[in-house]
């Protein structure tokens, strides 16, 4: 017995709908993944229906409906005739490091723009003042850029600096990689806090995204520090859902001495 037929007898206490919506998914999961890692490259075509049936001994309803759930992800499309084929347009990004979205990508500098969206120098709120060591009130440095990769927008991120580095940024261009910029300004980074959570994109973002109103997001806040401790950098970074996979490899586990995680990081 295979193991599709396995998970079909635990699922068989489930009304029939949502039994094959289940083994839909299972199928769809594990062909995203195949997708994500390459092995059916961008505008080639995927096994056909009879053979993604024979692969997972499942009648073609439920191939079909994993092959929709693609294509709402805008993974797949369906060419009548034909078969269905690749037209992911995710970026794979190594998180092991905060790093820009071209590094580690083939030809990464030329697929990647970065323009400045705003810049100006706003006063410090409390919140803002306390995340970035210096007092309420005081300048400090909004810069708001955009990222393209293969032509596309990629993500929307809202930087905040303390003043003393307003000068050095009306001189310095902004190429695309943030930290490359930093360091054009004279920062030093070494480490970050960072969270990472699913929210929507709303009507200022949705456009510069190209994304409609409540599209999901995935919203990366973090602050950067030199090695001292020094914070140089707040910002909230928000990148399109459809052309993200972050990919990392992490310890498992953890010790009485670490802190404890379960706990939010309080910015």
């Amino acid at each position: 017995m295979t193991s599709n037929a396995h998970a079909l007898d635990a699922n068989a206490h489930l009304p029939s709908g949502q039994r094959n919506s289940r083994w839909m998914r299972d199928v769809a999961d594990e062909l995203r993944q195949r997708i994500l890692a390459g092995e059916v490259a961008p505008g080639t075509f995927l096994p056909t229906e009879q053979e993604l049936m024979n692969e997972f001994q499942a009648p073609r309803s439920v191939i079909r409906g994993a092959l929709d759930l693609l294509r709402s992800e805008s993974l797949v499309e369906r060419q009548r005739g034909a078969g269905t084929f690749n037209v992911s347009r995710k970026v794979a990004h190594r998180f092991e490091r905060l790093r820009a979205v071209s590094a580690g990508q083939r030809r990464g500098a030329e697929r990647m723009r970065g323009s400045v969206v705003s810049r100006d120098t706003i006063a410090a709120t409390p919140f803002m003042a306390r995340n970035l060591a210096i007092n309420t009130g005081d300048d400090c440095l909004r810069i708001e850029v955009l990222v393209e990769f293969d032509s596309m927008p990629y993500s929307l991120t809202t930087n905040y600096l303390p003043g003393r580095f307003a000068e050095a940024a009306l001189s310095t261009q902004y190429g695309g990689d943030w930290f490359s910029y930093l360091a054009q300004l004279g920062c030093d980074p070494e480490v970050a806090d960072v969270s990472i959570e699913a929210t929507t994109a709303d009507a200022y973002v949705g456009p510069l995204l190209e994304i409609e109103i409540g599209d999901p997001i995935l919203l990366v806040t973090r602050l950067v520090h030199d090695a001292d401790g020094t914070p140089l950098n707040f910002a909230f970074s928000r990148s399109r859902s459809d052309r993200l996979v972050l990919n990392m490899r992490i310890p498992v586990g953890g010790s009485e001495n670490e802190p404890d995680l379960e706990e939010p990081r309080e910015w």
